[in-house]
């Protein structure tokens, strides 16, 4: 599914309620029934609109709630703005992959060491490339007069490369970062409340979600943080940074608040590694919500299934890539070089722990040979190889059985 961010409601409140007694959800949260829709079918916050048949999609003007069936809480999404970029948990590996040895600059937990010393951006205007390095060296006019110490610099250094070279690299880098966080809709995250739990009688116990104390982790760091946002706007020191680089001073810029930034940057990236980290835990694994809701319960009008061939194929129509034909059929393919070929034991021996390794292709001498002989000499009984796959749990309806 395709989701528009640019559509998105904003959530700003690091609060889940507004009351104690969590009756009525914060209208900026994260269970917000003004962004998610309401708590009961067709009833707004306020009771002013409490019926379909008057007020279905309308809007209450005092509330803001719209006055739709609760089941949008499945299927509502809104994002949250951050003051700071933090590298998409999507393109993580690509970035890591282009830092190579450098690549725990982007982890929050192990970047201290670039803070003090800190890496540079070497850019090839010919081959548009951006490279690392170690050390600045003034008389090197591709490297960048900027100390990267952390995310926040990483980015400028970056977005300077963009607009000053116009280069479709640094573009290409630059898509890996972003200042918007996706928020799933609340009825994907459960939350429980009590009435047993507290040490007064009466008092009532929220149980939120990991996934819902992750959210209101990174919204209460960027409502601590916004006092930066006027400071950190990037375009400040991407002129800096150009008049530096016009100037060629020979001393690289390594600002007091840039390091700040770089710190307050790494605060963002933990908060939102850990959303999507126990995003990717409540859908995965044994305990996810797929494979313990849907799959291998029983459900009713429903059957096992098994994805099959066309049932009129003849076993000899079907056809298989010659590399998977050589893993199915090594054992044969060990005995032919031995008996026709006369193959070194030493050879087969090495042979046989490539197939442990699962390091077997069809690029092993005599294949072709071999192939022809399989086909024309051995029997039709030891040909036949049966392939099966783990059935899944479908709906009658939406399957066809063979």
């Amino acid at each position: 599914m395709q989701i528009d961010f640019n559509s998105l409601p904003l959530v700003t409140s690091p609060h889940l309620y507004l009351d104690k007694h969590y009756k009525q959800p914060h209208p900026n949260g994260i269970l917000s029934t003004k962004i998610f829709g309401p708590l009961q079918n067709y009833r707004c916050d306020c009771g002013k609109y409490s019926t379909k048949i008057l007020y279905n999609g309308l809007r209450c003007d005092v509330c803001g709630v719209q006055c739709v069936h609760s089941d949008v809480r499945y299927t509502t999404f809104a994002k949250i703005k951050l003051t700071f970029n933090v590298v998409r948990y999507q393109g993580a590996t690509s970035l890591q992959k282009w830092l190579k040895s450098k690549k725990t600059i982007l982890d929050p937990l192990q970047n201290e060491l670039y803070r003090s010393l800190g890496i540079y951006l070497k850019y090839n205007q010919t081959k548009d490339t951006i490279d690392v390095v170690d050390i600045y060296n003034p008389n090197d006019e591709f490297i960048l007069p900027l100390a990267i110490t952390g995310i926040y610099t990483l980015y400028l250094g970056l977005y300077t490369i963009r607009k000053y070279f116009a280069s479709h690299k640094a573009v290409e880098l630059l898509s890996h970062f972003t200042n918007e966080v996706l928020v799933t809709p609340p009825a994907t995250r459960p939350s429980i409340i009590s009435d047993t739990l507290g040490s007064k009688k009466g008092e009532r116990k929220i149980l939120s979600s990991d996934l819902d104390e992750a959210y209101c982790r990174l919204l209460s760091t960027e409502q601590n943080n916004n006092k930066h946002k006027e400071t950190s706007n990037i375009d400040n020191y991407y002129k800096m940074v150009e008049t530096s680089i016009k100037l060629n001073t020979g001393i690289a810029i390594n600002d007091e608040e840039l390091r700040l930034f770089d710190v307050v940057s790494s605060f963002y990236q933990f908060a939102y590694d850990q959303i999507y980290d126990l995003a990717a835990k409540t859908l995965s694994g044994k305990q996810g919500i797929i494979r313990s809701s849907f799959l291998g319960k029983s459900v009713d009008f429903s059957s096992r299934s098994v994805i099959v061939t066309d049932p009129k194929l003849l076993t000899h129509e079907i056809r298989i890539p010659k590399a998977s034909f050589i893993k199915l059929f090594f054992i044969e393919y060990l005995r032919y070089i031995r008996t026709y070929k006369d193959t070194d034991y030493k050879i087969l021996r090495q042979l046989i722990r490539n197939s442990e390794l699962n390091n077997v292709n069809d690029k092993l001498d005599y294949v072709d040979e071999f192939i022809e002989y399989f086909f024309t000499k051995t029997p039709k009984k030891d040909r036949l190889v049966i392939c099966n796959r783990v059935p899944s749990l479908n709906f009658k309806g939406d399957v066809k059985f063979c």
